[in-house]
């Protein structure tokens, strides 16, 4: 027998009007985000998901400007700590870059 167990994003929370708050998934710039909302006064708490949703938003349009770097015979890139965390990235995870032309690339990570 497998026992399943609930995470937080699964249970209702109380709200601070005193009705219930149910889990659900809101859709934030495109982006699915664990939640909560209220059935008595409709308000929403988002998870931490939310952070990533709005880090998307905040350089999708403008980009963001990193330098490259010289080690050694390697040119190196460094991932601002707000990018890293809202990603997820940790030191030495594998990523695949593909040159699309001479002024841009994509990095995907594996």
């Amino acid at each position: 027998m497998i026992i399943m167990k609930k995470t937080i994003y699964e249970d209702d929370m109380e709200c601070e009007c005193g009705g219930v708050m149910k889990p659900k998934s809101f859709n934030v710039e495109g982006f699915a985000v664990r939640g909560w909302e209220c059935e008595k006064c409709k308000r929403i708490d988002y998870s931490d998901d939310i952070n990533f949703a709005l880090t998307v938003k905040k350089f999708k349009n403008s980009g963001i400007s990193l330098k490259l770097r010289q080690v050694g015979d390697t040119v190196v890139i460094t991932i601002p700590k707000e990018i890293r965390e809202a990603l997820e990235l940790k030191a030495g995870e594998d990523v695949k870059m593909y040159p699309l032309s001479k002024r841009k690339v994509m990095i995907e990570v594996k």
